[in-house]
Order: structure tokens, then sequence, then C-alpha cells
């Protein structure tokens, strides 16, 4: 049972990167079709690439502004 060729072509099919990733911390959004934290995506411009942020780093900022 030690096939290697066998074992590469199953491990092919794998996914090795996530589909989602936060932008600012890289955590896991979604891998594959399971959702792993909640998370939200802007763009500045309709033909620039969609910015991911999970909801932590997305609410960081507005977080600070209400303990000053």
């Amino acid at each position: 049972m030690n096939n290697n060729d066998l074992r590469r072509e199953i491990w092919s099919y794998l996914r090795k990167e996530a589909r989602i990733r936060c932008s600012l911390c890289y955590n896991v959004c979604i891998w594959d079709k399971k959702k792993r934290c909640k998370y939200l995506y802007s763009s500045k411009y309709m033909n620039s690439k969609k910015t991911y942020l999970c909801q932590k780093c997305w609410g960081e900022p507005f977080t600070k502004l209400l303990k000053q």
C-alpha cells in the first residue's frame, strides 16, 4: 500500500490555499464551502480586486474610536 504515484494523484485534488482569507490577519474565512468565520468584502473601484476582512479586523477601527 506504499504507492507514491497514487498518493500524489489523490493529494493533487485537495485544496492547498484557502478560498477566502482575511487581507490583514490572513485568517481563513472560507475553506472549500465551509465558512470558518464571518467576513466582509469591499472594493474601492469596480474593476479592482476584492478585499476580504474578517469581522474582527473590520471592527477594530470602530472599537478604537469608541475607546477614545
